[in-house]
């Protein structure tokens, strides 16, 4: 092999690397590379162990990098949620669960600015449930469960409502709205729940 001017060859006589190097860098990425590919395991426990022993120093970090690169971040995590929305759905839930005020602020200031919106959804909900009455469902024992929700609300300072056990409107299930099919709940055990869950739900039904 013929050695360029200014460089110098490996001890493995393989790569040629500038003479002013204390070493051959692209021996050093063949080492490192066989160096993973041997001790991997042992690798990601040690990742895992220093992750969780240094929480306070990889937030800050995530938070300045963030701050300092937020236009990429944020084509990064909407690439990511478009190529998987149910990414998108776990996230917002989970900032929900841990975030309950804030979901109820946001939430009582889309429906001041939006009146016209919330008009044709609550019409909207009202059809479906005309449609989806029962002709032998009891409209007494209906009136009772509403009732009670609107009872406990006023009792504990609690919004109650009563929910759909299987939802009225889901790509797989369409619950009727009878006396049987309605339960009382918390309006956050509803709001989590939304029409995506009820009893008997298989794996490949979840969202």
């Amino acid at each position: 092999m013929e050695i360029l001017a200014g460089q110098k060859l490996c001890r493995k006589n393989l790569h040629q690397y500038p003479a002013t190097d204390k070493y051959c860098k692209e021996c050093a990425k063949a080492r490192k590379h066989q160096w993973d590919s041997i001790n991997n395991e042992r690798k990601k426990q040690y990742n895992k162990q220093w992750r969780e022993a240094n929480v306070e120093r990889r937030r800050k970090y995530a938070k300045k990098w963030y701050q300092a690169n937020r236009k990429r971040a944020c084509q990064q995590a909407k690439q990511r949620y478009q190529s998987n929305p149910q990414l998108k759905l776990k996230r917002n839930k989970k900032w929900a669960q841990v975030n309950p005020e804030r979901v109820r602020e946001y939430t009582k200031k889309w429906h001041r600015a939006n009146p016209a919106v919330l008009n044709a959804i609550s019409a909207k909900r009202r059809a479906v449930k005309k449609s989806a009455l029962a002709p032998w469902a009891d409209v007494s024992a209906i009136k009772k469960i509403y009732t009670e929700a609107r009872r406990l609300t006023e009792l504990t300072g609690i919004k109650y409502v009563v929910d759909h056990i299987y939802p009225l409107q889901n790509k797989y299930v369409c619950g009727l709205h009878v006396e049987t099919n309605l339960q009382i709940l918390t309006a956050d055990e509803n709001m989590s729940k939304g029409n995506r869950i009820w009893p008997g739900q298989l794996d490949c039904q979840k969202d």
